[in-house]
């Protein structure tokens, strides 16, 4: 877990420039997953071998967290390896944002019950390097979820606050590894519904099998902490790697999610600049930015807070009051000098 202690604001004012810019929201394609958690292209069970690849049972790295069964499912693919340079093998059209958020490698294996016809549960395991990392990423699952409050319904409470749950998914990170199962079922008979329900029954058993061999257990980032309460919408949190609230200048950072009726807004927090005076230069640099692109229906409001900035956006009307935006970048900014 990497934390950050901000200069004290009593040696450099939280308000050293507040501007109120158009604030212009784009995401990535990555960033809007379907209702299901499914990755784009989902890797079938086999995929990524080649005809001349040795089938041998290799637990090295990510491969150490596999459990070799799981209430009579038993490995029945060796396991594959692939990491930043080949990961697109495996996934056709998902695998850039792994790499984005440090993977270093990762290990797929496939599992069979013989008692269980035509179902296959596929077991990812990634080594994104850091909790960070491991966290950012499966925080971008959400970003498409209008309420992600409930994307942790039916896992226990240990992996609730950091998993994602959906019919025949399961995501979720500890440590620094992200572990992603998925349920396939190719027999005749197979529904939708029998699919939720075995996902139900059977995902959870190896999330917990995967979870007990991964020893370190971070808790979520602590700069989540200082984010306002009034409104919040849980599980809303996500560090972005780079272009924060769309933009270069402000680089990496924090982002957390509001509604309020029929408002709704974004406050984010960026990582910290090596000194407050490079945090008021990347102010100047990201207010000009934003006033280029001239987007007159959105809405950013910057301020800098030590080493760090501070901002709240908004897509579209309504729009908070003045006063009460204000107010609410004056408690985040305060709140974070105090860690």
């Amino acid at each position: 877990m990497i934390q950050h202690r901000p200069d004290s604001l009593s040696r450099v004012a939280l308000w050293i420039l507040l501007v109120t810019v158009v604030w212009a929201c784009s995401k990535p394609a990555s960033d809007q997953p379907p209702p299901s958690i499914q990755l784009a292209d989902p890797p079938k069970p086999g995929a990524g071998k080649t005809a001349d690849a040795p089938q041998k049972m290799e637990f090295r790295g990510p491969g150490t967290l596999v459990p070799k069964t799981v209430e009579g499912w038993a490995i029945s693919s060796a396991p594959r390896y692939f990491g930043p340079a080949n990961l697109f093998d495996l996934i056709n059209g998902g695998a850039e944002i792994y790499v984005e958020y440090g993977l270093k490698e990762m290990v797929t294996v496939d599992y069979r019950d013989k008692s269980t016809a035509g179902v296959t549960i596929t077991l990812e395991v990634y080594d994104q390097g850091t909790p960070l990392g491991a966290f950012g990423r499966v925080a971008r699952f959400l970003a498409g979820r209008l309420d992600p409050s409930d994307a942790g319904k039916g896992l226990s409470p240990e992996l609730a606050e950091r998993g994602i749950f959906g019919s025949g998914d399961l995501i979720f990170w500890k440590g620094q590894y992200l572990v992603h199962l998925t349920l396939l079922d190719e027999s005749p008979t197979a529904t939708p519904e029998s699919i939720n329900a075995a996902g139900q029954r059977l995902l959870p058993k190896f999330a917990a099998a995967v979870s007990a061999k991964i020893k370190e257990n971070p808790s979520l980032p602590s700069e989540l902490a200082s984010f306002p309460p009034e409104g919040r919408l849980a599980r809303s949190g996500a560090w972005l790697k780079s272009k924060l609230a769309g933009l270069d200048e402000l680089g990496a950072g924090f982002t957390v999610r509001y509604k309020e009726g029929d408002t709704h807004w974004t406050m984010c927090v960026t990582d910290q600049f090596k000194t407050p005076e490079a945090a008021k230069t990347n102010l100047g640099q990201a207010t000009a930015a934003w006033q280029k692109k001239n987007e007159q229906t959105k809405r950013l409001t910057i301020a800098q807070a030590g080493n760090r900035l501070v901002c709240l956006a908004q897509n579209a009307a309504p729009y908070l009051a003045d006063k009460k935006r204000d107010e609410l970048l004056k408690s985040l900014g305060e709140s974070l000098s105090k860690k």
